[in-house]
């Protein structure tokens, strides 16, 4: 997640100060909570709905995770060339 906000290192250091804890249940919410942070607010009923079903099979869990971090990621591109796109045609 470090990657969508390279530039950040007082994210990456706010991520890491609440991942960086023991390996329990509680770790899939809070990993939850941190993709929130990144999204479009069109998939907060998505992830709304995740934490409450939690704790799930952690392979279950990481598949879907992962799955929505690729479509945030996609998401983040997306955007970041759109806004790059229009900077661009009033810099001609």
């Amino acid at each position: 997640m470090c990657s969508f906000v390279p530039r950040r290192p007082d994210i990456h250091q706010a991520m890491f100060n609440d991942l960086n804890s023991k390996l329990d249940w509680e770790i899939q919410e809070k990993l939850v909570v941190w993709a929130e942070k990144f999204q479009a607010p069109v998939y907060d009923q998505i992830t709304s709905s995740w934490k409450r079903k939690l704790p799930e099979e952690i392979d279950v869990f990481v598949e879907k995770l992962y799955d929505h971090l690729e479509t945030i990621r996609k998401g983040v591109d997306k955007y970041k060339d759109n806004l790059l796109g229009g900077l661009e045609g009033r810099c001609k």
